[in-house]
């Protein structure tokens, strides 16, 4: 805090109001959880909420989707330019869904709320979420061909003008979804919980003084990026490349090559993904607003996670290149409908990019984005749209074990939601979920598990499927540690004659009776497996973790079956060859 700053004698204060601003983002969050109508909001948390100055910096977030806040900011900063701030007045209300805007795709809608003080601008409380369905030409169009493909599509426009909901939006929405009441629903209760976190954030202006406001947000800002600086400086100078591909596309035969490299200078850091290939055929296209929010999360890890909360003073140390007409700089009107593919694959190469020059603090690789399923599903009465994920391992680091059973960290704040409200919404049954064996890759350190998770269905569904690195997970491992195992795909009804075995795949047609099974793979691991302690291996093999084959093979620890204790002389015998 600056000598001259009016906080700088009343530390206490300058505390009271961040602890306010991250206290509204809460309660937006919480409220909008509380009132949403479909579990992908109120379960499954597919949102993000934020606070932001008047300056348009983000200065509060909630945990939510940390790809969603990264990009929520280019979303206001245009809502603005198209109304004006001297048109923006108390009591609006502004929304936009155009994934050239927002980042995301059109379920993904943009609702901002205005905040006010003494008439005068002081910020905005927004959120983005999918709301529901919007039209596509089916639930998850993996394979859209451009954006018309993809539904509704609401430029910026004012949801609420001085406090009255404009119904003919909601017209517009409701007759173009297939589950109208619950995504016009959805757009309500984001409007009610924004607008509530915008009286709250006139209401910490007002208590405080709005010179004591500005001061504090300007010292969060500063000292934020005074924090990333040092960090980045940490980090020896020079270019630090890593390359990967989209190895499941929804169209046959086709791959997309992904190039990276991280340019650090002193406390700058430039994301260049020059070389990486054309926008393709699908829906896989990254408008610039997603590629920039993957590198803003990528930076976070590299320095901030677990000191910092998120706000706008950590990016500015942050140069994003991304050519036009790139993968990661989609123009109108290609499709971007699983965007997120290719963006959280960025978010984890930057990493993987600097992990030699900073492998004492940074996890090996994960074993890439999450395996997912999204189905359509006609009831008696209505449209469902039921989805799960197969979560992964994540990668060992010095000294810890990965996490296993997790989101990738480009959708960490989405839970896995309970079986049992799917369930109650939808004829579908989840059999089983449980971490796969041998799975993490091998190392002093263990990878984590991947998953393997069942579905049935008691009627025909429409089927989408999002898997990536269906292959071998070479690479990853660190300092002598193996990569993860097993396969991210998803089997389509197994033991009957219309079983296969798909990655990223659209339009599947289930019939009522049959079974997926998706399977989430592990991350890799740490360091030499022999050098793995012998006691941390038997607990491996006691929980199901390790086989007693794989103990022996991969870690050279020879386990007797009978006690699943390790026989010590065989072990040495075994580790000293």
């Amino acid at each position: 805090m600056s000598a001259d700053s009016p906080l700088a004698g009343d530390p206490v204060g300058a505390a009271v109001v961040r602890a306010a601003l991250a206290s509204t983002a809460r309660e937006v969050f919480s409220q909008f959880v509380r009132t949403a109508l479909t579990p992908t909001i109120y379960e499954a948390h597919d949102f993000s909420v934020a606070v932001f100055d008047d300056q348009v910096n983000v200065v509060a977030d909630a945990s939510g989707l940390p790809e969603y806040v990264g990009s929520l900011t280019f979303t206001v900063e245009r809502l603005v330019e198209r109304f004006g701030r001297s048109k923006i007045e108390p009591g609006d209300v502004l929304t936009c869904s155009d994934p050239f805007i927002t980042g995301g795709h059109p379920p993904d809608l943009a609702i901002v709320s205005p905040a006010f003080h003494d008439g005068r601008l002081v910020g905005f409380c927004a959120l983005r979420g999918h709301v529901g369905d919007v039209g596509a030409r089916n639930d998850y169009p993996a394979d859209a061909h451009s954006i018309y493909e993809e539904g509704l599509v609401l430029p910026p426009l004012k949801l609420v003008s001085g406090g009255v909901f404009n119904e003919d939006v909601a017209k517009i929405i409701a007759a173009n979804s297939r589950m109208p009441r619950e995504t016009v629903g959805n757009v309500r209760s984001g409007v009610g919980a924004t607008t509530q976190g915008a009286r709250k954030l006139s209401r910490i202006v007002e208590t405080h003084g709005e010179p004591t406001y500005r001061r504090a947000i300007a010292d969060l800002l500063d000292g934020s990026e005074l924090k990333v600086r040092e960090m980045l400086e940490a980090i020896p100078d020079g270019e630090y490349y890593a390359y990967d591909k989209v190895d499941e596309t929804a169209i046959a035969g086709e791959e997309i090559a992904l190039v990276c490299c991280v340019r650090i200078n002193g406390s700058e850091i430039e994301v260049d993904v020059t070389g990486s290939d054309p926008v393709h055929d699908g829906a896989l296209n990254v408008p610039l607003a997603q590629t920039v929010a993957a590198c803003r999360l990528a930076l976070k890890r590299l320095t901030t996670q677990d000191s910092v909360p998120a706000n706008s003073g950590e990016y500015r140390s942050l140069r994003v290149v991304a050519p036009e007409g790139t993968i990661f700089n989609a123009q109108r009107p290609v499709g971007t409908f699983m965007m997120h593919v290719a963006a959280s694959f960025l978010s984890e190469m930057i990493v993987t990019a600097v992990l030699p020059a900073i492998a004492d603090r940074a996890p090996a690789q994960s074993s890439g984005h999450t395996t997912a399923f999204t189905a359509g599903i006609e009831t008696a009465y209505k449209h469902v749209s039921v989805d799960d994920i197969a979560p992964i391992g994540y990668g060992a680091q010095a000294g810890l074990d990965g996490e296993s059973a997790l989101e990738h960290f480009s959708i960490a704040g989405i839970p896995v939601a309970s079986a049992e409200v799917w369930e109650s919404k939808a004829p579908v049954l989840k059999k089983s979920i449980a971490l796969v064996a041998d799975s993490g890759g091998p190392g002093r350190w263990r990878g984590g598990l991947g998953t393997r998770v069942e579905w049935s269905f008691d009627a025909g569904a429409d089927v989408t499927l999002q898997s990536e690195r269906t292959g071998d997970l070479a690479g990853g491992g660190l300092d002598g540690g193996l990569p993860g195992r097993g396969h991210n795909h998803v089997e389509v009804a197994p033991g009957t004659p219309d079983e296969r075995r798909l990655g990223m795949s659209t339009d599947v047609r289930l019939k009522a009776g049959q079974n997926i099974v998706m399977h989430g793979a592990g991350g890799a691991g740490f360091g030499d497996p022999h050098e793995r302690d012998v006691e941390a291996v038997e607990r491996d093999v006691r929980r199901g973790y390790v086989s007693i084959g794989a103990a022996r093979d991969d870690y050279g620890v020879v386990i007797d079956p009978q006690t699943l204790t390790a026989d010590e002389a065989l072990t040495a015998e075994l580790r000293s060859r």
